[in-house]
């Protein structure tokens, strides 16, 4: 009985649903509740910029600073998806809706107790911790205001919080969630902290820049220390680093749009309602990559690079600024979703002495939209069509340096700070590596010494054949070495614990199509679900039986991309 009126009520809202969808469409709707039952502060904003992407929901934080606040679903549905994982979103919860959105929870803690025992089933099914599992929509039926989940703080998060969206169901597209009335009290004025000059020559290449301290002229007007910037350069871009501390002067919040006036004109604008998967990387392009590298500031530019096609950016027709010697008044308005806003303005004019920009000498200059290819016999490389978001020098460097475990020379492909859009691909020959070693052979970016990062790969033709996604320093390593096993408690007897724990690791970091450390771990030759904390490198099996006072064998296997496998036994007491 008590299943028929859940199922008659599922039913009521599809068509209450249904019936105001051209409302929800329109955003601002009534019909998404909040996901939780405490006021709404936001520690991430949608489009905030994050490395190599833009944030794509709302990050929202805990009622006070732990995991465990109850996750409730902000409208009614089905979950369509459950994913578990030892990074990204965790533990995340997908539930489709009526009215043509998806609403994702991550980072979750647990799952109410049907959810939990239904995903255990299905780990143990396929022997594994990460699970990516659909659902048909008669599995689980949601009311709105259901408690789902508990807050968490699960793959990469950095502390407990909810990463919440609301996507298009058919395309995965996400949307601000902001624009459905999930929201907090926001009545502070986005923070305007410098500003940065661009110089271009008549090509539009970069030839300069220079950074420019802001002040503050009133409460929401900012101006630079001086009133009228003499520039010796006829063409000119602009760049502002600015956040948005909502109520809170701790914060540092992504804004919500940004627009830039030219004697009044516009001349840019970007507005962050939505931004595909698909345009997640065009981050790189947006913000003034080269500054992130070096002093980890996230200029926005004000002006639109050649291969930059995200959609929330528009009216880039003039945003390069031509100067004269009649100046020209600059306004640049940042605001937030509550449209509180702040303003930076000055005036430019074009210095009677032109600064001179030698030209620099370089091997190669790739086209952004064109596929490249680079060939010197020991090193291939080929870089898609619009694998670069401008023209793009590239200097190729070999050295002859070779240090233990290196198989080949070091390969510095162009300049780290040049970000790739797509992935490359390298080839290089080597014909000194044994039969027995080929296996253990990766690429791996050693920018850092200290910490090798593995690209992984496999020969081709006489050639080792990898992917890359950024440029700078390479060089082909034979990893010989197995992970790393660690019990996180040094004692035979459990049966006062709950939990037993071990921290994996490896000699390598992993990057590109590289997979993580896999594992496998048996408790008296039965298969047991650990959990794995890939921050953390933990590994985690939570005992469901009470302790007999018996004694237990566990094994564990640890393999990492190469194929090297460590083996742990143990003997222990519960």
């Amino acid at each position: 009985m008590k299943k028929n009126i859940l199922i008659s009520i599922f039913i009521f809202s599809i068509g209450f649903f249904c019936n105001n969808m051209n409302a929800q469409e329109a955003g601002d709707s009534p019909f998404f509740t909040s996901p939780i039952n405490h006021e709404l502060r936001v520690a991430g904003t949608f489009g905030e910029l994050r490395t190599n992407h833009f944030h794509m929901g709302l990050d929202i934080k805990s009622s006070k600073g732990i995991v465990g606040d109850i996750i409730y679903a902000v409208a009614s549905g089905y979950i369509s998806r459950i994913q578990i994982s030892s990074s990204g979103y965790g533990n995340a919860l997908y539930i489709d809706h009526p009215n043509g959105f998806t609403s994702v929870y991550g980072h979750l803690l647990s799952f109410n107790e049907d959810i939990e025992k239904y995903i255990k089933q299905e780990q143990s099914k396929a022997k594994s911790f990460e699970v990516n599992l659909i659902l048909d929509p008669d599995q689980f039926p949601i009311i709105q205001g259901t408690q789902i989940a508990k807050m968490g703080n699960t793959g990469a998060s950095n502390g407990p919080h909810l990463h919440f969206e609301i996507r298009k169901s058919k395309s995965e597209v996400p949307v601000n969630p902001m624009r459905f009335g999930i929201k907090p009290i926001d009545k502070a004025s986005p923070k305007i902290n410098s500003a940065k000059i661009y110089y271009f020559n008549d090509s539009l290449q970069e030839v300069g820049t220079n950074i420019q301290i802001v002040k503050k002229a009133s409460t929401n007007n900012y101006q630079l220390l001086s009133d009228t910037l003499n520039i010796g350069s006829q063409k000119l871009g602009f760049g502002i680093l600015t956040t948005d501390p909502m109520n809170d002067n701790a914060n540092v919040n992504g804004v919500y749009k940004i627009s830039m006036y030219v004697d009044s004109e516009l001349t840019y604008e970007i507005e962050l309602d939505s931004i595909g998967f698909d345009e997640t990387r065009y981050i790189n392009a947006h913000i003034d990559y080269p500054s992130l590298i070096i002093n980890n500031k996230r200029y926005n530019r004000c002006y639109r690079l050649p291969g930059n096609n995200l959609g929330a950016i528009n009216n880039t027709e003039k945003s390069i600024v031509e100067l004269t010697k009649k100046p020209k008044k600059i306004d640049i308005v940042v605001s937030d979703f509550a449209k509180n806003e702040s303003i930076l303005s000055f005036w430019v004019k074009q210095d009677e002495t032109l600064i001179e920009f030698k030209p620099t000498q370089h091997d190669y200059t790739l086209k952004y939209n064109e596929a490249n290819i680079i060939d010197q016999d020991i090193v291939k490389i080929y870089f898609p069509e619009q694998c670069f978001y401008e023209d793009s020098p590239i200097d190729i460097n070999i050295s002859n340096e070779k240090s233990k475990n290196f198989a080949s020379t070091f390969f510095t492909i162009g300049n780290k700070l040049t970000p790739l859009h797509r992935n490359a691909n390298i080839f290089i020959k080597n014909n000194t590596i044994s039969a027995s070693q080929k296996e253990k052979t990766c690429l791996v970016y050693c920018e850092n010494p200290n910490r090798l990062v593995s690209y992984g790969g496999k020969w081709q033709d006489g050639y080792f054949a990898s992917e890359i996604n950024k440029l700078g320093k390479y060089a082909l390593y034979i990893d010989t070495i197995p992970p790393s096993i660690s019990i996180s408690r040094k004692n035979d007897n459990f049966t006062n614990y709950s939990s037993i724990s071990f921290v994996i690791d490896d000699n390598l970091s992993y990057a590109g199509n590289t997979s993580q450390l896999t594992y496998q771990a048996t408790i008296d030759n039965k298969w047991v679900l650990f959990k794995y904390d890939l921050k953390y490198n933990r590994i985690t099996h939570y005992f469901e039986d009470p302790p007999n006072s018996e004694m237990h064998n566990l094994n564990l296997e640890v393999m990492d991309d190469r194929g090297n496998k460590k083996i742990y036994t143990k003997k222990f007491l519960r």
